[in-house]
């Protein structure tokens, strides 16, 4: 997904850091915004290569000349970022069933609620620019449609296949 240097993240290394973030035990202490320098360290301990973690926040930071202290990150948006650079998610598909791996941001069953899910979609679209608005708003559409208000990967198919 990401056009660069050969640059793997693991899945295995993002659920750990999914793992670590979520603890309130852990470096994070369970908050949803972690200082930079914090978040960079867990995810260089967790064996993200630095230049990963980089390129995944050069997405996510708008550039701050002014400022001498760069503003907190979203440890989930970070995630999603660094989803792009997993090797073997292609595509909006692939990027989908990873997020909704119980290990990632599914339950037991592998579904999600929709609000989690549309947050995290949104997200990554600002990751994959070949998700368009309009394929954007026609997804998020079938998917109020839905009964459930939690979302599986066949859900999602279904409201992508009914977007397209």
């Amino acid at each position: 997904m990401w056009s660069g240097e050969s640059v793997a993240v693991t899945q295995d290394s993002l659920i750990g850091l999914i793992a670590e973030c979520s603890d309130k035990g852990g470096a994070t202490r369970g908050a949803e915004d972690v200082e930079l320098g914090r978040i960079s360290e867990v995810c260089v301990r967790l064996g993200i290569p630095p230049s990963a973690v980089e390129h995944a926040l050069s997405v996510l930071l708008p550039p701050t000349p002014d400022s001498d202290t760069p503003p907190p990150v979203s440890w989930k948006r970070l995630v999603v970022a660094l989803c792009a650079q997993v090797e073997g998610i292609e595509d909006v598909k692939g990027f989908v069933r990873l997020l909704l791996d119980p290990q990632m941001f599914g339950d037991d069953t592998g579904s999600i609620s929709k609000g989690d899910f549309i947050q995290l979609f949104n997200w990554w679209s600002s990751v994959d620019t070949n998700i368009t608005a309009e394929s954007k708003a026609a997804l998020f559409a079938a998917l109020a449609a839905l009964p459930s208000d939690r979302l599986t990967y066949a859900d999602f198919l279904d409201a992508y296949r009914e977007g397209q």
